[in-house]
């Protein structure tokens, strides 16, 4: 008899608007801060989505703190994450979100472009 995956990981296309400071993210997100174009935040990142059986728990870690950087120069952030859950005939499919906050005051850091990855924890039983 052939056991089934809990849970199997699908490659999604979906990359963060720096509009609205979202994205899906599964495993890696890499934060990209730029004050030359006018864009206060920009993202691009390693996207997955979850296909689970139905009535699999998942979790994902909440969020957190985290510091860009430029040389000497860093901007702190903070950033929640949450997942949603889809059903389907073939199962559940889970995406995770993110949305990251410069505060405002720290917006006047010299010009140049921060970078920071984050890495978080996603879970099913």
């Amino acid at each position: 008899m052939q056991v089934m995956a809990l849970c199997t990981v699908n490659v999604s296309s979906q990359v963060a608007d720096g509009s609205n400071k979202t994205g899906t993210t599964f495993g890696k997100y890499d934060w990209k801060y730029n004050s030359l174009n006018g864009v206060k935040w920009e993202g691009t990142m390693t996207s997955h989505t979850l296909r689970c059986q139905r009535g699999t728990n998942v979790t994902m870690d909440q969020g957190g703190n985290g510091t860009l950087k430029n040389g000497s120069n860093t901007l702190n952030y903070t950033y929640k994450s949450s997942i949603a859950k889809k059903e389907t005939a073939d199962g559940d499919i889970w995406t995770p979100t993110v949305s990251v906050d410069i505060p405002a005051q720290q917006w006047t850091s010299p010009v140049g472009v921060y970078k920071d990855t984050v890495s978080m924890d996603i879970s099913w039983n």
